[in-house]
């Protein structure tokens, strides 16, 4: 199982966050920190940038900008924010996918159809539809579904985390994962806790993946 420490002490705050949405937008790069750690400067670009113009009319300190952060420009982030943004999306329709046979496995009422691998193009839309991304049904499989499931147990949790949060709590998003390092902790927490009944659920056909462990220090 591939494994990626995110260290959450060092400032600024959304580095944490910004590092996790890189691996769960690239989980085929989590074997190549220093490219995950490229798009994790990326996506902080941005979020300075923001801060920057939010805390000068104000005359407030924002958070310290690390060297890399600082190279980074913002069509970095654009193109950064644009891709990861869709990965995440697409990770999250995957979620959407398995829910039915994670609520079965907890006992929970739902329905669902007997395989994932067994589902046609337009049943795997349909069950993602709500999160989807992807224009062409045919392109479920492959870039939707197999793509995801290195980090299927983080997409889950996401997804699972965003239902059982407090009812005053915005729904949780690309945004919220990455200024909010609480949050990708508790995401990440609930991950290790549902991986193992994920890996139990026949249906789903995970035997053979190879999943992401993605932990947040500090």
């Amino acid at each position: 199982m591939p494994e990626m420490t995110v260290d959450a002490s060092r400032p600024p705050s959304f580095a944490a966050g910004a590092k996790v949405l890189a691996v769960l937008a690239w989980p085929e790069l989590v074997t190549e920190p220093v490219r995950i750690d490229r798009y994790a400067d990326y996506l902080c670009r941005g979020v300075i940038e923001a801060q920057h113009r939010e805390h000068c009319p104000r005359h407030d300190v924002p958070e310290p900008i690390r060297p890399d952060h600082a190279r980074a420009t913002m069509r970095d982030f654009e193109r950064a924010y644009r891709k990861s943004n869709r990965r995440v999306r697409n990770r999250i329709a995957a979620a959407q996918m398995v829910m039915p046979y994670f609520r079965e496995a907890l006992g929970l009422p739902t329905s669902q159809a007997p395989r994932v691998s067994q589902l046609s193009h337009h049943e795997m839309a349909e069950l993602a539809l709500n999160d989807m991304l992807e224009s062409n049904p045919h392109s479920i499989r492959s870039r939707v579904w197999a793509r995801t499931q290195p980090v299927l147990h983080i997409a889950t949790a996401a997804a699972i985390y965003d239902e059982i949060k407090g009812a005053g709590e915005p729904p949780i998003d690309f945004a919220h994962i990455l200024v909010n390092v609480r949050v990708a902790k508790r995401v990440l927490h609930l991950a290790d806790r549902i991986l193992p009944i994920l890996q139990k659920i026949k249906q789903v056909d995970l035997a053979n993946v190879d999943f992401v462990r993605v932990q947040v220090e500090g």
